[in-house]
């Protein structure tokens, strides 16, 4: 059995998620279907264990699920709160662990 995680970062303005433990094979495919259509993304290129993207985290566990046979088997989420400079900012982290 392999596991992966997906964490998704939301704030007013903006998702991105990360995923790590992708095996190559499934980041070059991922890679491929992001650029067929056109999202962003990047690859933490010395270990390429983090790959990330600009989209919602529900769409990257829908591609996920039905190109790679991934399936969902734990959720948690937080809200983290910081003050920085006199301004409220507020996160909401989203984790899912995966297996195949």
């Amino acid at each position: 059995m392999h596991y992966i995680t997906v964490a998704e970062y939301e704030s007013p303005g903006t998702v991105t998620c990360k995923i790590q433990g992708l095996r190559a094979d499934t980041s070059s495919d991922l890679a491929n279907y992001l650029e067929s259509i056109n999202n962003v993304y990047s690859i933490e290129k010395e270990h390429k264990a983090f790959f990330e993207v600009d989209i919602q985290g529900i769409q990257v566990l829908n591609i996920l699920s039905s190109n790679h046979s991934y399936r969902v088997i734990s959720h948690s989420s937080v809200i983290e709160v910081s003050n920085i400079g006199g301004r409220t900012d507020k996160v909401q982290k989203t984790l899912w662990t995966l297996s195949k």
